[in-house]
């Protein structure tokens, strides 16, 4: 009887201090996590998937439509602010920004593989004059948003909401018909958002062309990467 009572005090004890301790893990772990930076996912705007790999792809800007705001202008086909906006790519998908001469500044996406490096690619950057002209408000809550759809929706979700993307599901009587929020943001190929997506790719490129045309005495050199 006596061994009995010992041993169910004994187990009284050890329970009591393991109850006392669990508190304290869970606070450990949760400090650990907490000062652990959170890894970001880029999601290629051009095939939807994830940007993984050193080297894989990029976030990167037209510093002709930098140019071009710092000048009064409004980049052709600009609607958040009238900035430049920058958009995110596998290297395959985006040749156009790594060709011999370009006019892109590109941002790796191991620069920006979590949140701690992405403040300090933002606090580096912002001592270039032409990056307040461009939407890098934008890219910082695209980045996290997309981290969140990654973590959340997972690959499949991610590839049927692309195809619906794509297969166009705004309604009938929606007013972002025929416009190029509606073709790049809500995937929508109707007749009509087609047009406004063409009319507007026509307008930037004849802008960009002109704008290049102006200030031919600054050569490119092969696009300028963030380091």
């Amino acid at each position: 009887m006596s061994v009995e009572t010992t041993s169910a005090a004994a187990l009284v004890s050890v329970t009591d201090d393991q109850a006392d301790t669990r508190p304290r893990q869970r606070q450990a772990r949760t400090t650990k996590q907490a000062a652990e930076p959170r890894a970001l996912t880029l999601i290629c705007e051009r095939c939807e998937r994830p940007v993984r790999g050193v080297g894989a792809g990029f976030a990167y800007v037209d510093l002709r439509d930098a140019q071009a705001v710092a000048m009064g202008h409004r980049p052709p086909g600009a609607e958040d602010g009238g900035k430049a906006g920058w958009s995110v790519a596998h290297k395959a998908c985006a040749p156009e920004a790594t060709a011999t001469i370009n006019p892109y500044f590109r941002m790796w996406a191991e620069r920006v593989s979590t949140t701690d490096d992405l403040l300090d690619a933002v606090a580096d950057l912002s001592r270039l004059s032409w990056f307040g002209h461009t939407d890098w408000g934008g890219l910082v809550r695209r980045l996290l948003a997309d981290t969140e759809h990654d973590r959340t929706e997972g690959p499949a979700q991610r590839a049927r909401q692309a195809a619906e993307r794509r297969a166009g599901q705004l309604a009938a009587d929606d007013p972002r018909h025929g416009t190029v929020n509606g073709y790049n943001n809500y995937g929508c190929r109707c007749e009509e958002c087609r047009l406004a997506f063409s009319d507007a790719h026509a307008r930037k490129k004849a802008a960009k062309a002109a704008l290049s045309a102006a200030h031919s005495d600054d050569h490119g050199s092969g696009g300028v990467d963030g380091h």
